[in-house]
C-alpha cells in the first residue's frame, strides 16, 4: 500500500510537470492575437511573444517583423484604390455607352456614386475626371430618390456630400465651365454649405454669367435655379445684377429684388410696378412683393410709406400689397436644390409663366411670430389711419382680419 502510495504521488508529480511545460509553450505562442482582413473575411491569427536566448539576444520570428504591419495597412489602402477605380471605370463606360438609363442601372450608379464618395480624396479625383469627361446621361427617377435628372447631376449631388479644401476648389472650377442652370445650382449649393459666406460673390457671377447667356432666348431654360442663387446671395452691391433682366423675366427678378437685404431691392420693385408697358399680371405680382418686401426691413416699410404718402400707389394695387402684408410668400420651384416646398402644404400654389418659362410657388403665411404679427398690423393701422381710397382701405382691412385669426409661431419654432 505504501508502495502504492509513492508512485501515485510520482505519477501526479510528473502530470503537473507536463501542463506547466504545455501552459509556458502556449503563452509563449500565442500570448497575443491580431484580427486581419484576408479577402474581406477578417481572421485572427496569433502573433508570438519575443523570446531571447540565454545570451540576451533577440530569437528570430519570435515576432511578427514591423514590416508585415505597414505591409498589411499598405494592402489596404490598395485595395480601396483598386475599388475607387473599379467604380470609376463602371461610371465611365456607362456614361460613354449610354444617353438614357434604366431604373435598375439608376440604382446602380446611385450605389457607385455615393460609394465612391466614401473613398475621400480617391473618390474626388475619381469624380473630378467623370465630370470633366460624362455626358449628361439621364437617370430614370426611382422611388425615394432625390429626382435627380442626369449622372452629371448626381456626382455634383454626391460632392455635396464630401468635406475639406479640395472638395470646395473642384467645385469652384466646375463652376467656371458648365452652362446648365441645375448644375450651377447645386455647386452653389454645395459651396454655400461646405464655405458659407466666403464665395458668395463668385456664386452671384456664375448665375448672373448664365443668365445673360440665356437673355437672348428666355423660354430655352427655366433658370429658376440661378435666380434662386442671387436670392441668397444678394448684396446692395450685386442688385444691378437683377434689374436688367426685369423684362425677360419679370417674376423672377421681383422676387430675387425682394429678399435684396436693407431694402435695396425697394425702388427698383416700385419703378418696374408703376413703368408703363406691361401685363396687369406683372404689375400685379410686382405690387404683391412691394407688400411683401415692405416688412422686411425698417428701410424698405419706410420707403413704402413714403411712397404711399405720394399718393403714387393706385387702387388696382391695393389688393395685392394687402395680400403681401398679409403673409403670403413667393418663392422659385428650384425642387432638386430645395425640394421642400413641394411637400405636402396646406394653400400651397403652383404658377407657371411661359413667357420666360418661369415657375414659382405661393404660401400663406402660417409660420409667423407673435412679434411678425404684430408688427404687420402696425403698419395696416398707420395706413388706415391716413385715410386713402375705399379700395385701399377695404384690402388692408382684410388684411388685419386675416392676421388677427392667424395663429402665431410658437417661440421655439
Amino acid at each position: 500500500m505504501k508502495r502504492l502510495s509513492i508512485i501515485l504521488l510520482i505519477l501526479v508529480f510528473v502530470s503537473l510537470l507536463i501542463l506547466k511545460t504545455l501552459q509556458d509553450r502556449g503563452a509563449g505562442q500565442i500570448a497575443e492575437t491580431s484580427t486581419e482582413n484576408i479577402n474581406g473575411t477578417n481572421k485572427v491569427r496569433p502573433i508570438p511573444v519575443p523570446k531571447y536566448n540565454s545570451n540576451g539576444a533577440f530569437i528570430l520570428g519570435s515576432r511578427v517583423p514591423a514590416e508585415s504591419v505597414s505591409i498589411s495597412q499598405e494592402q489596404i489602402e490598395k485595395e480601396k484604390e483598386s475599388r475607387a477605380t473599379q467604380l470609376y471605370q463602371d461610371l465611365f463606360t456607362i456614361s460613354a455607352n449610354s444617353t438614357t438609363l434604366s431604373q435598375s442601372q439608376t440604382e446602380a450608379v446611385y450605389r457607385h456614386a455615393r460609394e465612391l464618395a466614401d473613398t475621400g480624396s480617391l473618390g474626388l479625383r475619381a469624380i473630378g475626371s467623370l465630370l470633366q469627361s460624362t455626358n449628361s446621361v439621364r437617370l430614370t427617377t426611382t422611388p425615394g430618390s432625390t429626382g435627380l435628372p442626369t449622372l452629371r447631376t448626381l456626382l455634383i449631388d454626391s460632392l455635396g456630400q464630401m468635406l475639406g479644401v479640395e472638395v470646395v476648389t473642384l467645385q469652384r472650377s466646375l463652376l467656371k465651365s458648365t452652362s446648365d442652370p441645375l448644375e450651377i445650382a447645386m455647386l452653389g449649393r454645395n459651396i454655400d454649405r461646405q464655405a458659407p459666406g466666403e464665395f458668395g460673390e463668385e456664386l452671384v457671377m456664375a448665375a448672373s454669367r448664365q443668365i445673360d447667356h440665356f437673355s437672348s432666348n428666355p423660354t430655352a431654360a427655366d433658370v429658376s435655379s440661378l435666380f434662386k442663387i442671387l436670392e441668397k446671395q444678394i448684396t446692395p452691391e450685386t442688385v444691378t445684377k437683377v434689374t436688367p433682366r426685369m423684362d425677360q423675366w419679370q417674376y423672377y427678378s421681383a422676387m430675387a429684388l425682394g429678399y435684396a437685404p436693407e431694402g435695396s431691392g425697394f425702388s427698383a420693385l416700385v419703378s418696374k410696378a408703376l413703368a408703363g408697358g406691361g401685363s396687369v399680371g406683372e404689375k400685379a405680382f410686382a405690387w404683391q412683393m412691394v407688400g411683401q418686401t415692405a416688412m422686411r426691413s425698417s428701410v424698405s416699410s419706410q420707403s413704402f410709406m413714403d411712397t404711399v404718402g405720394k399718393g403714387a400707389v393706385p387702387d388696382a394695387a391695393w389688393p395685392k400689397i394687402a395680400e403681401g402684408i398679409a403673409g403670403e410668400q413667393f418663392s422659385f420651384a428650384a425642387p432638386v436644390t430645395d425640394p421642400s416646398p413641394y411637400a405636402q402644404k396646406p394653400g400651397l400654389k403652383t404658377y407657371h409663366i411661359e413667357d420666360g418659362n418661369q415657375n414659382y410657388y405661393s404660401l400663406p403665411a402660417g409660420t409667423l411670430s407673435i412679434d411678425e404679427i404684430r408688427g404687420r398690423l402696425q403698419m395696416i393701422n398707420q395706413l388706415l389711419a391716413t385715410g386713402g381710397s375705399p379700395a385701399e382701405i377695404q384690402a388692408l382691412e382684410a388684411a388685419r382680419n386675416s392676421l388677427n385669426q392667424m395663429q402665431p409661431r410658437s417661440a421655439g419654432n
